[in-house]
């Protein structure tokens, strides 16, 4: 991203946060001129609590440390802005002056730092990352601390996630250039390209022995050109490992978790949680609603609905019978006499 470009989103991003959401789009129709690629990145980067990206795991609370200034430095990165939270820590945009190029800088706050287990899992997202290169998974490029500081640096994907995508297409916005209007034709051809797209960035990444565990929409970014990417480790399990990354603990995302992490601490884990999840994703695209307790926000009544329901079917909404069967076989529960 050019400096021209850093320098206007800087003018107006303060703006947009204060104007109401119904009028956002008129903001940036104002005053990006035009320029699409502005528009996208200055609502990329306002994703703010709420949104899905920042969804609370395990009782792991959002920390409290005040985000790093502008111009702050980290090992060999400098701080431009902050563009989200997950599970396991503080995401800013960075500049890694000795490559020139920008970085997601995934920064664990320093309350954490003296919490064993979570910097233990801080520690296996970059092992378990770093152990793969495929070209849809978010790259790790290097991990270090600083100061007491611990850090990961990986790839920037200048694009949305699907978590805003869907947020878009719910308010009849265009989500992505690459993305058709969810009542165009092709849109639903267009989404099993992206699903396929990241099955094959998972099946990858599980002959590795690395599960990811935490596959939701806002963990899938698309790039300028819609290319998608799977991103965050920070649940992940390594399989040929030993330690935390192991344990049983319930984790992941409510909506989105398969029925065997639920019972996490009764039945085995492998890879078809990953698929559970992926499919779970692939049903909210196709009909723009959750596939267990939708409109729910107690976890609770959202994890009986996953384990003791079935989600509505798809042809009513027009998808495809071979479409269906594939959303409907990644959603088939895991039991105990599979895996025993």
């Amino acid at each position: 991203m050019d400096k021209e470009t850093w320098n206007r989103i800087q003018e107006l991003l303060p703006e947009y946060l204060k104007t109401p959401e119904s009028d956002r789009d008129a903001f940036l129709e104002q005053h990006c001129e035009g320029n699409e690629a502005l528009a996208r990145q200055i609502r990329k980067l306002a994703i703010t609590p709420g949104s899905g990206f920042l969804e609370p795991v395990d009782g792991l609370d959002e920390p409290t440390d005040a985000p790093y200034p502008r111009g702050t430095r980290i090992g060999e990165f400098e701080i431009s802005l902050r563009i989200g939270s997950g599970a396991m820590g503080v995401v800013y945009l960075a500049r890694q002056e000795s490559v020139s190029r920008d970085v997601a800088l995934k920064v664990l706050p320093a309350e954490w730092g003296a919490h064993t287990e979570r910097l233990a899992r801080f520690k296996t997202e970059a092992i378990a990352a770093a152990k793969l290169h495929h070209p849809n998974i978010v790259q790790v490029h290097s991990a270090g601390v600083d100061a007491g500081r611990y850090y990961i640096a990986m790839e920037f994907v200048d694009g949305p996630d699907l978590a805003t995508v869907i947020k878009d297409l719910k308010a009849g916005r265009r989500a992505h250039a690459t993305i058709p209007a969810f009542d165009e034709k092709g849109y639903a051809r267009r989404i099993a390209e992206v699903i396929r797209t990241m099955a094959v960035a998972l099946d990858y990444a599980h002959h590795r022995a690395i599960l990811h565990r935490d596959v939701k929409p806002s963990n899938i970014l698309l790039d300028a050109n819609g290319e998608p990417y799977l991103a965050d480790f920070g649940l992940a399990r390594d399989l040929g490992a030993d330690g935390i990354s192991g344990s049983h603990q319930v984790l992941g995302t409510p909506h989105y978790m398969s029925p065997e992490m639920v019972r996490a601490r009764r039945v085995a884990i492998d890879h078809r949680t990953d698929v559970f999840s992926l499919g779970a994703v692939l049903y909210e695209l196709l009909t723009l609603r959750r596939p267990f307790a939708s409109g729910e926000t107690s976890i609770p009544t959202v994890l009986a609905a996953i384990t003791d329901s079935d989600p509505p079917g798809l042809r009513r909404q027009g998808v495809h019978p071979d479409l269906e069967t594939i959303c409907f076989k990644a959603l088939d529960p895991v039991t105990a006499d599979d895996i025993s």
